[in-house]
């Protein structure tokens, strides 16, 4: 997968999304806090959430728990728009499942960017310890100030 489409919005059709669950107010809210849109398809009965894939995984992480028909559902319907996973996103969704699990953090509870940027970088480091700071700037898509901290932090300096 290449830097370009990891940027790119990605969108997850979710078909009869109101005919199976009623009202969908609630559900934007809590997708709204991850910077995931959730919107109708033209007048159709049809609805998407369209978010990048940093966003879907951190969606993945944080409502992994949730018992609601509503998110198990969606929750299914992401998993499928991204069968594919690579090694580092599958390591990367790994430390996210962590930083929910250690943390506590209910459905409602938004992690900011900042965190997930962290994250994403230490399971990019933990695959490929021998970075340099400017290939973790390409790969981790940061600013050289990121992958400064999260060097320092997978050696243990921070």
């Amino acid at each position: 997968m290449t830097d370009t489409q990891r940027l790119e919005p990605i969108s997850v059709s979710l078909p009869s999304l109101v005919r199976k669950f009623g009202s969908v107010a609630d559900l934007k809210d809590k997708f709204l806090d991850f910077d995931c849109r959730l919107s109708r398809i033209r007048r159709s009965r049809n609805w998407k959430l369209t978010a990048k894939r940093e966003q879907l995984l951190i969606v993945l992480a944080a409502f992994e728990s949730s018992n609601e028909a509503q998110i198990v559902w969606v929750l299914k319907q992401v998993r499928s728009a991204l069968a594919e996973l690579t090694k580092v996103e599958q390591s990367h969704l790994e430390s996210l499942r962590e930083y929910f699990a250690q943390h506590h953090h209910s459905s409602e509870t938004e992690m900011s960017q900042q965190q997930a940027i962290m994250l994403r970088l230490k399971a990019l480091l933990k695959q490929q310890p021998n970075l340099s700071v400017s290939q973790v700037m390409q790969h981790g898509q940061c600013t050289r100030i990121q992958a400064i901290h999260a060097l320092d932090a997978a050696e243990g300096l921070d």
